[in-house]
């Protein structure tokens, strides 16, 4: 029993197959093999570390490029939004009295939104087709050139302007200008040459010009980048007016920018977009004029501007494409309303009777000058699930306690969510 015992031992440390202990020359002749597995052994782990090394470059450097964003852009989408323009009224007067007007097919569009078929219908004819036209950007950003989007292109933005503005019930008659368009195609141009957005860029930047730092001020902006195959960039165009009522990021929370393209004295604006691909990637950019009108004379109605407006809403219109390995941001829901303080305002939301979770993320406070007429800004939490297939979904909205001079006001108002491809219940 002691032999076996000696015999597991010596197994175990010094590799011989012996019952014995082995004898110093026996040692000594072990020593260059244990010395040639040392040198094997370091160099097979020499060789997986160079193997992971090398593995990691070409992941970084060939593929994820192409499947994930980067940098500052790594988001729920491929886009970003400048922060919006502020101004305070009788600023700034535009050289907008006998500008030329682009031609556009539009007067004025107009829907009744508390009609379900009316509003699929409406949809269908103007925001599906819209989104589909092609930019035939003929700029470059070498050599600086901020050529032009094609007419059908430029009419398909302001379109899109017009078919958001009708849905919330303001007057949808809002014409581009051609001599403003011109300075937002530069600022369209800038944003491509540097990558980045600003309403005071300095004179520094590449391809900047007079005309551009002069548009950037009073202009929206928006920049995407796609990095895959099948995700195009939708920071241009009618996808960028999209993205503008959307407006989700943490600099958005007032939604300023959805707040210029449905602020109700509006009736001219300038748009300029651009597009360009290389290496695998797809970059569009977008300035829209948006403070021709500030200040000016309001319409006879609506009394207040509500995101998502009274009446049968297509979620198409109240979201943005998303990439199959991201997840949509929460749809932030908001009320607009002149000379309106919404300091103290709570905001009360039901479906089928049941309260709806939320959280007000932005007020406006009775000295806050912001960029169009004061809001109040909430988020359903959890954020209601739409999307393809589903069943309409009602929901009520009261919005009390917000001030108009000293009296309290409330306003309320239903909005049902649908899917335009499914059938009336």
């Amino acid at each position: 029993m002691v032999a076996t015992a000696a015999s597991s031992t010596s197994l175990g440390r010094n590799f011989f197959p012996h019952s014995r202990l082995a004898t110093p020359r026996e040692l000594d002749d072990w020593q260059p093999l244990k010395q040639r597995w040392r040198l094997r052994s370091r160099q097979a782990v020499r060789f997986i570390l160079l193997g992971q090394v090398t593995l990691s470059v070409l992941l970084v450097s060939f593929v994820l490029p192409r499947v994930l964003p980067t940098g500052s852009d790594v988001r729920s989408r491929q886009v970003e939004l400048g922060r919006a323009p502020r101004l305070v009224p009788g600023s700034y007067t535009g050289p907008f009295v006998g500008a030329a007007r682009l031609d556009q097919s539009d007067s004025g569009l107009l829907v009744d939104t508390s009609d379900r078929a009316a509003v699929v219908d409406f949809y269908n004819r103007r925001f599906v087709p819209t989104l589909a036209t092609s930019p035939g950007w003929t700029g470059s950003v070498d050599g600086c050139n901020p050529g032009a989007t094609s007419a059908e292109y430029e009419s398909a933005t302001i379109t899109m302007v017009n078919f958001y503005r009708a849905m919330a019930g303001l007057p949808a008659n809002v014409q581009l200008l051609s001599n403003i368009s011109e300075k937002d195609q530069r600022v369209a141009l800038m944003i491509l040459a540097n990558s980045a957005m600003s309403h005071r860029p300095p004179a520094s930047w590449t391809c900047a010009t007079p005309e551009g730092l002069e548009a950037a001020a009073h202009s929206l902006q928006a920049h995407s980048t796609a990095y895959r195959a099948g995700v195009p960039a939708s920071g241009h165009g009618p996808q960028a007016i999209v993205e503008y009522l959307y407006d989700d990021g943490d600099n958005n929370t007032a939604v300023d920018h959805r707040r210029w393209v449905l602020y109700p004295p509006t009736t001219i604006m300038g748009t300029g977009s651009g597009l360009v691909s290389g290496r695998g990637t797809q970059d569009g950019s977008n300035a829209l004029w948006v403070t021709a009108n500030y200040g000016g004379e309001r319409p006879a109605g609506p009394d207040f501007v509500a995101w998502p407006a009274a009446g049968f809403m297509p979620y198409p219109i109240l979201s943005v494409p998303t990439a199959s390995w991201v997840a949509p941001q929460a749809l932030r829901w908001s009320l607009a309303r002149p000379e309106t303080d919404f300091s103290n305002a709570v905001v009360h939301m039901t479906e089928q009777g049941r309260p709806v979770p939320l959280r007000i993320v932005y007020r406006n406070a009775p000295d806050d000058r912001m960029s169009a007429d004061p809001a109040i800004v909430w988020q359903p939490e959890p954020s209601p699930d739409f999307g393809p297939g589903m069943a309409d979904r009602t929901f009520e909205v009261t919005v009390t306690g917000a001030l108009v001079g000293r009296a309290p006001h409330t306003y309320q108002y239903r909005v049902t969510v649908i899917d335009p491809a499914s059938v009336s219940p």
